[in-house]
């Protein structure tokens, strides 16, 4: 459908696919891994309308879930058809630059169709350059989309999935003083939980005890010496306010905090890029019943570390852990410590093998409840054109919980179509 859509357009929009380069270390971008190079091998189709880049894109794919509520008994598997079409927009001017970018994320089961789902998202990014040096960005997202059953925040006694309404927006304001720069940011979050229809009976579940909107101010330092090495240092205040998380018994689960963020990201030589940082985010509730996030519990970290041994091969180490939000009995918060790692290697010019590994574990804090997460998978892609790919993948994923009746295993074999991607 793509292809021909294009070939409508008018006179003016043309059609740009740039051939492939040849894989060599000087025209390679050792700063992300293989499968995020695809477009400097296979360039992504572009259809120029006038200053503007449109880009489409889409997904289908077939799915095989064992174990399709996430559930210790009474396990269910199923098959589902995906079906993932994007866009986006975006200037092409010398100065400003504002994007426009659509997609959704549509599942249909074939046994349990109360399991069905229809997500989609609209954003749009803007970056104004009010003067030499001073730049205004904005960013705004809305996204309808459902809980995955695998989520903590998922509900088990609902007949469907947890469905909800996010909207995002951020106003910033960027100055540039040669190598120094600072960030001013406001950030305002709203999240709405749709309510639910229990599986054994027809009773309305009501989530607004869920719902919450959370609002961010901070200022970011930076210091950027060459290109690919910059440090920084962050603080930004965050309150969160819930609509009512009382309502059936629960404590008041508003919070207020604040977050402290050492950063930097450097690449050394061809092999090796890190990003990483260090933070401190602690958390005070309203609710004395709910135990306050402080001390060593309130560290945060992330860390991406890039290893190119060749110019074929990636190898992705990831580090994370940060706090969310949870409405769970006598929980504060989810403290969340995850590592993975990540193995890429472009077998040929056109296939692209993959491997993956990792764990996380949730304490509850505040709770006795601690999950045990596993993960693990392999895949394949291989391109047929510059345009076309087709992707096989299998994952294993398990949960090992303190909390009776939480752990489950999973295995998941899937076949994708890719066009754009």
């Amino acid at each position: 459908m793509l292809t021909p859509f294009l070939r409508d357009l008018p006179a003016f929009a043309q059609v740009q696919e740039a051939e492939p380069r040849p894989v060599m270390r000087e025209t390679v971008d050792y700063s992300k891994p293989v499968s995020r190079r695809e477009s400097e091998t296979y360039r992504t189709l572009e259809a120029r309308l006038g200053a503007w880049v449109f880009t489409p894109a889409l997904e289908l794919q077939e799915r095989y879930d064992s174990n399709v509520y996430a559930t210790e008994t009474l396990v269910e598997s199923d098959l589902i058809t995906v079906l993932k079409p994007r866009a986006r927009l975006k200037s092409d001017w010398s100065v400003h630059s504002i994007a426009f970018e659509t997609g959704a994320d549509l599942g249909w089961y074939q046994t349990l169709t109360n399991e069905n789902y229809q997500d989609w998202y609209v954003r749009n990014d803007n970056r104004l350059e009010i003067r030499h040096g001073l730049d205004l960005t904005t960013n705004l997202l809305y996204r309808n989309a459902h809980v995955p059953r695998s989520s903590p925040d998922s509900l088990d006694a609902a007949a469907e999935p947890l469905t909800y309404d996010l909207v995002n927006g951020s106003l910033g304001l960027e100055r540039a003083l040669g190598q120094f720069g600072v960030r001013l940011e406001i950030e305002a979050q709203s999240l709405q939980y749709d309510d639910s229809h229990g599986r054994l009976t027809d009773r309305v579940i009501d989530n607004s005890d869920r719902n919450y909107d959370t609002l961010l101010g901070g200022v970011q330092f930076s210091y950027r010496p060459q290109p690919e090495a910059e440090a920084y240092l962050g603080a930004r205040l965050r309150d969160i306010r819930y609509e009512d998380s009382t309502i059936k018994g629960g404590p008041n689960r508003d919070s207020q905090g604040y977050e402290l963020k050492l950063g930097a990201r450097k690449g050394f030589s061809d092999l090796w890029f890190l990003d990483a940082y260090l933070g401190y985010a602690p958390s005070f509730y309203d609710d004395e019943t709910l135990a306050d996030i402080r001390g060593d519990q309130a560290i945060s970290a992330g860390a991406e570390l890039l290893w190119s041994p060749t110019a074929l091969t990636s190898v992705i180490g990831e580090l994370e852990r940060a706090t969310q939000q949870t409405t769970e009995s006598g929980a504060s918060a989810i403290i969340r410590t995850g590592v993975s790692l990540r193995l890429e290697h472009q077998l040929t010019r056109s296939t692209l093998l993959d491997a993956s590994l990792g764990y996380s574990q949730s304490d509850y804090y505040g709770s006795e409840r601690k999950d045990d997460d596993y993960r693990a998978g392999v895949g394949a892609q291989y391109f047929f054109t510059r345009l076309v790919a087709v992707r096989a993948a299998y994952d294993y994923s398990e949960r090992d919980s303190s909390r009776a009746g939480s752990s489950y295993d999973d295995h998941s074999a899937s076949l994708q179509l890719r066009l754009n991607y």
